[in-house]
This record gives C-alpha cells, sequence and structure tokens, in this order.
C-alpha cells in the first residue's frame, strides 16, 4: 500500500473490528489513461487509500461484513462498488467524467463548500473535527479559513468586517436564531452541535443565494446526515464531561438520541483558572435526530435539541476587584424538513422550525432575563430541465417574540413582535462551456416597518484554463436591527449592506489556491443618540454607516509531503464603522488588519495515529482609553496561538476506539487579547485599564471514545 489516508475524528460514524478485505486495482478514465490522486475508500468510514501516479492502489481494512467502496476523483462521477466480505478482490475502475461540475465552470465567489460533492471542496466534516484549534466546534475550525477575525475572548464568527450577529447558521435550509451556546463577558461561546450531526456545510463569506436572507455578511449552511449505515452505541470520557447516544436503523429510517454532559471541575483542577469559579460551569445537551426515506430520493427530517448552561464566572470590573455573574441559560429548538423529486425535472422541498431560548444573568447591579421565540416556514421548488440550468424558488415566512427586562432599572422591560415575509427566486444557467450565471432577488417584507426591502444577487463566472476560473459576485442583504436594540424602538430600519466580490480559483492535483477581494458598504447600521436616555426610543437611530474592503488568500496542498495535508489562509481586512456611540468612523475593536492561519495534519500509518498543528496570529486590534481624547487610538498585542493534537486509533474488547489529546497555546504565549476600561474612575479620577485574556493559559482536552456495534 503506498498510501493509506486513514483519518479519524472524535465520532463513530464508522464500526469495525479487525476484518479481513484486501483489495488492489487501478482508477482509470474513459481512455483508459491513469487517474493518479483518486480516494479510494469504504463508505461511512474513514479508511481509504489514494491512487499512485500510475492510478494503481492497494487497500487493505479490518472492517468486517459485507462493504461498499467508493472511489471519487474530481471532475468525475464518484464511482460505488459493492465488496463482500473476507474479499481479496481486484478491480479496474473507470471514471466517466462529471461535464457539469468540472469541464463547465462553477460560481465560487465568497463561498466554500464543505460538502463532499461540491466542487469547492475545501475542508470536510473531517477537517472540522481534527482541526487543533476547534476543540471540536465547527465555528473554532471555520476561523482557519481566510476571511474570519480571531475574537478569541467571544468564540463567535467575525466575518469581513461583520460583527458576529450578521452571520447565520442554517440547518437544513432553516434559520437557527441562537446556533452558540450562551456566556458571560469575557468567555468564549461554543456552537451548540457536533459537528458529526452533519454531512455537510457551505461556507457564504459573501455573495451567498438569495434562499437565503436575514444576514447581513456571512451565511453558514449545513446540511444533516442522511440514513446511517446500521445501528450503533457511542461512548465518550472527556476529563471535561461524558457523552453517549444510541443510533438505531431500519430498513428506509432511522433515529438517534444523545446526551451529553460536562462539568469543568476537574478540568479546573488540574488547569486551574487565572480566576476562579464560584461554581464550576455545567452544561447539559440533549439531540434527538429522525430520518425517514420515502420513494427513490424524498427524505423526511427531524430534528430536536435541548441544551442548558450553568456558571458562575468571575467580571473585573477595575483592575483588582471582580464580582460573579451567574448565568442561567435554557435553549430548545426543533425542525422538521421533506425534500422530493416530483419528477426528473421538479423538485419539492421545505420545513419548520422553532427555537426557543431563556437567558437569566445575576449581577451586582441586577438581574437581566432575556426570552426569544422563533419559528420560521419555508417552501420551495426547483426546476431542473437540464444540466446546464436551474430554476429555484419559494417562499420564507419568520415570525419572533423578544422579551428583556433589566432589574436594575425601574420599569425597564422592552420587547418586541417581528413578522418577516420574503419570496426568493434564482436562475442559474451555464452560456457554453466557459461561462455560468446567476441571477436572483429576495424581495421582503418587515411586519414592524410596513416595509419591503428588494435584495437582488448577481453572479459570473468564468473559465480561464483547465483548471482556473474567474468569478464575480454582487448583492445587496437586509437584516433586522439587533434584538437588543430593536427591542426599544420599533422603527429601525433594517441594517443593509451591499457585497462586491472578485474571485480567482486554480486547482489542481490535490492542491488548491484561491484569491479573492471584496468591498462591502454598510447601511442603516444602528446608532446612538447621545443625547437621550438609552431606555428611550429617540436614543436609537438607523443613521450609522461604514465599510470593509480586503484581500483573502487560501492554499491547501494534500499532495507534496506525502501523508501531510496543510492549508494556508490569510486575510488583509480595512473596515471602518461610524455606529453605536461610536463619535467618527473608526475601526471597531473586534477587527485585526492581518490575520494568518496555518494548519497541517500528519498520519503516520505504522502508529495508527495522526498529528496535528494549528497556528494563528493576527496584528494588534484597536481598544479605546477613555483617559485620552483620541477615539480608538490604542492597539493590543499581537495575538498568536499555536495548537496541538493526536488521534491513535485502537479497539478495546474488539470496539472501535479513539484516544485523543489536545492542547491549545502550547507555548503558554499570555498576551491579552485586548482592553477595556472600568465604567466609574478611580479616586485619582482614572478609568483603570483591565486586560481582557484568557481564563487559563493552556487548554487541555483528554478522551476516549468507542464505538460499539
Amino acid at each position: 500500500m503506498k498510501k493509506i489516508q486513514l483519518i479519524f475524528l472524535l465520532t463513530f460514524l464508522s464500526v469495525t473490528v479487525f476484518g479481513q478485505i484486501s483489495i488492489h486495482g487501478k482508477v482509470v478514465d474513459t481512455q483508459n489513461q491513469p487517474l493518479p490522486g483518486a480516494n479510494i475508500y469504504f463508505e461511512n468510514t474513514y479508511e481509504g487509500a489514494t491512487s499512485d501516479s500510475d492510478g494503481i492502489f492497494q487497500l487493505t481494512s479490518q472492517l468486517e461484513g459485507a462493504q461498499r467502496l467508493k472511489v471519487t476523483f474530481l471532475g468525475y462521477v464518484p464511482y460505488t462498488v459493492a465488496i463482500p466480505a473476507k474479499a481479496d478482490t481486484a478491480l479496474v475502475i473507470t471514471l466517466q467524467p462529471e461535464h457539469n461540475k468540472v469541464d463547465e465552470v462553477v460560481i465560487t465567489a465568497g463561498t466554500f463548500g464543505t460538502d463532499d460533492d461540491e466542487q469547492t471542496v475545501t475542508l470536510n466534516a473531517i477537517d472540522i473535527l481534527t482541526t487543533p484549534t476547534s476543540e471540536g466546534d465547527i465555528y473554532g475550525a471555520l476561523r482557519t479559513l481566510p476571511g474570519t477575525q480571531q475574537v478569541a475572548e467571544d468564540g463567535r464568527l467575525f466575518v469581513r468586517g461583520g460583527e458576529a450577529y450578521e452571520t447565520k447558521t442554517f440547518i437544513d435550509g432553516m434559520e437557527m436564531q441562537q446556533p452558540y451556546s450562551s456566556s458571560t463577558p469575557d468567555l468564549p461561546s461554543r456552537g451548540r452541535f457536533s459537528p458529526e450531526l452533519f454531512k455537510g456545510t457551505l461556507f457564504g463569506t459573501g455573495g451567498y443565494s438569495a434562499e437565503y436572507g436575514q444576514a447581513l455578511s456571512s451565511a453558514l449552511i449545513l446540511h444533516t446526515i442522511d440514513l446511517p449505515k446500521e445501528s450503533f452505541t457511542s461512548i465518550g470520557l472527556l476529563n471535561v464531561g461524558v457523552q453517549g447516544g444510541y443510533t438505531k436503523r431500519f430498513d428506509k429510517a432511522s433515529v438517534s438520541a444523545s446526551g451529553e454532559y460536562y462539568n469543568l471541575g476537574l478540568n479546573n483542577r488540574i488547569n486551574p483558572p487565572r480566576n476562579a469559579f464560584a461554581e464550576d460551569p455545567v452544561q447539559m445537551n440533549g439531540l434527538v435526530h429522525a430520518q425517514v426515506k420515502s420513494g427513490k430520493q424524498g427524505m423526511w427530517k427531524a430534528l430536536y435539541s435541548f441544551n442548558h448552561h450553568k456558571l458562575i464566572a468571575p467580571y473585573a470590573t477595575s483592575a483588582t476587584d471582580r464580582e460573579n455573574v451567574a448565568l442561567n441559560s435554557t435553549n430548545h429548538y426543533v425542525n422538521t424538513t421533506y425534500r422530493n423529486m416530483l419528477s426528473d425535472t421538479w423538485m419539492i422541498y421545505g420545513g419548520v422550525s422553532g427555537d426557543y431560548y431563556d437567558d437569566r444573568i445575576k449581577m451586582e447591579e441586577g438581574n437581566y432575563h432575556i426570552m426569544d421565540r422563533y419559528s420560521q416556514g419555508r417552501a420551495g421548488l426547483k426546476y431542473l430541465p437540464s444540466e446546464k440550468v436551474k430554476i429555484n424558488m419559494g417562499v420564507d415566512a419568520n415570525w419572533q417574540d423578544n422579551e428583556r427586562s433589566n432589574e436594575a432599572v425601574a420599569n425597564r422591560e422592552a420587547g418586541f413582535t417581528q413578522r418577516t415575509l420574503a419570496t426568493y427566486v434564482e436562475v442559474e444557467f451555464q452560456l457554453g462551456e466557459n461561462w455560468a450565471v446567476r441571477l436572483g432577488v429576495r424581495p421582503e417584507y418587515f411586519d414592524l416597518l410596513q416595509k419591503i426591502e428588494v435584495a437582488p444577487r448577481l453572479s459570473l463566472a468564468r473559465k480561464t484554463g483547465e483548471h482556473s476560473q474567474l468569478s464575480l459576485a454582487y448583492g445587496a442583504f437586509y437584516q433586522n436591527a439587533p434584538d437588543e436594540y430593536l427591542a426599544f424602538n420599533h422603527q429601525l430600519n433594517a441594517e443593509g449592506a451591499g457585497h462586491f466580490i472578485l474571485n480567482y480559483q486554480y486547482s489542481r492535483n490535490k492542491r488548491d489556491f484561491r484569491i479573492e477581494t471584496y468591498y462591502k458598504d454598510y447601511q442603516s447600521l444602528v446608532k446612538f443618540n447621545m443625547g437621550q436616555s438609552e431606555y428611550t426610543p429617540a436614543y436609537y437611530t438607523s443613521s450609522g454607516s461604514g465599510y470593509s474592503k480586503g484581500v483573502d488568500l487560501f492554499f491547501r496542498d494534500r499532495k507534496s509531503i506525502p501523508l501531510l495535508d496543510y492549508w494556508i489562509a490569510y486575510s488583509y481586512l480595512d473596515t471602518k464603522r461610524y455606529y453605536r456611540d461610536f463619535p467618527t468612523k473608526v475601526t471597531p475593536g473586534f477587527v485585526a488588519k492581518n490575520t494568518l492561519s496555518v494548519v497541517g495534519k500528519y498520519w503516520i500509518a505504522g502508529w495508527n495515529t495522526q498529528f496535528g498543528f494549528s497556528f494563528t496570529a493576527a496584528s494588534g486590534r484597536p481598544y479605546d482609553d477613555p483617559n485620552t481624547p483620541a477615539f480608538m487610538d490604542k492597539k493590543a498585542p499581537v495575538y498568536s496561538n499555536l495548537s496541538l493534537n493526536a488521534s491513535h486509533l485502537a479497539y478495546l474488547f474488539g470496539n472501535y476506539t479513539i484516544f485523543y489529546c489536545s492542547v491549545g497555546n502550547v507555548l503558554g504565549r499570555d498576551k491579552p487579547y485586548t482592553y477595556r476600561y472600568s465604567e466609574t474612575p478611580n479616586s485619582a479620577g482614572t478609568n483603570e485599564r483591565i486586560p481582557v485574556q484568557a481564563e487559563t493559559l493552556r487548554s487541555i482536552i483528554l478522551g476516549v471514545f468507542i464505538q460499539i456495534k
């Protein structure tokens, strides 16, 4: 076996015991020419190989029972074949050209596709889980891609000069209003869902489809897995908690249930935080996922998740003083979706969802309570008359009821009920072999404003060579004003942004390079009227504005060094905003002008172990010193983080087992992310500077994950 790409992760999608399957053969095209670099692997496992320069491969597996072998190669239709148990098989596999995706141009501006079926594959589900800085968090892995910012004390996604709320998450097409776990100030959030729930992601950093709205800067589109191959039980033991799940596979259906309990008590004693927690953080998660296959291509899915988070964390109020902030948060999310082909050319899809969120925060100044109820319904049709034409149309309705109160201020209860109704239509077609065009429009009605905003979208792509293409995208995007401001002023305009994107991409022989430049023009951002009380509607206006421009570079190489997969991402960002309480247009405090990420993973076959590293660096972010007349003229230290991980595959009592270790900030760099200042001056009349930094110098995760067939 020349190459074995046995990549594994903290998930249990595969079930194995020591088995006896041996396959060797050759992968060729229709002209009988060898295809070097083709991926050959068993479905629903991470066991596979890569064809060599002559198209030859050899694969020996310990899998038990009959398997399905899949062969993929960029630009060719995937090939699948059944392999009997205990087989010693020789194969000659001929792949057919996939004219629609490779020989013809596709639109890639502003989009990072991570679905295995996408030509624009950049990361897949395995990449997300094995990226050291991600620590199993989808958003953590996405922060190694260009266009994202490193706001380590927050944990959410900040994309191309946009705030975190400007990036929306969609699960099977349905928006999730609260995709992050709740947290207290200066402690990072994480995504509520494990990456193992999803078969692919589409990360739109701008200029994305008219099918999706209410996202000013970015859309993260997640697709849950379809029917699993078989039933199994999974168990995970970590230094931060336990997890377990059971999946039952029926003939044309499946149902999974899982639970997680995390308590940082043990971890805090092994790796003490900078400031002791009054009560160890506790988090409980539950999830039920069901799928039913109908007919040949229909699929119904239902998903329910529960998340409860409780902690009492120290919060610095001056250079020397701290108060305890207590958080008690509960989230319920449910969605159900359906898709099916009505005929050879028509497809129907749709779904409904609900999101309930209840946050209670106790501080010395009083208690805060936020409750949000969100529901969505959508239905659409796709018309696919040929491989070169696709028409997508539908309707999207949303309802949100938001309530919030602050006990520190008498009678300061606020809230809103907002209903939006949108339609969309989008036409995508190809002109000859070298041009692709996508035209779309999304009119959206805002009930509180009784106003319609029309958002046009346009994307063009031209193939410039056998392995390269140039893409251009433009789009207008609208989003409700942030909840905390809309609750006090119901007449705030929807915030708007125009995106202009130019993209060049070159992909050849498992090496991908792309460069993308963009410009974003913001309008109607919320601006504070400082002459009014902050609890009156007049305090909030829609007079803010801003811009964002920059260049993103990305290079990934899975070929040059055998068994090493690495990528490099760099972003240059220039952005300024005149919004909130800013007296002038300046760069916000969450923005670093330069950001670099390098990620590598190396598999040592003889050890059954994969080692990974992630290095991220970012230039200092601006912050404001209220003791000086200038605004936002200070710079925080340069940020850097080197993280390592290792995953060892073994069989414990005949069960597929992974031993996992991850260490974040290995070098122990102890510089603040940024600074903030005390709200009231001290006895000397000075607002004291407070460093915002990680609670622990290094993060350490140890785990054992077992899958029982």
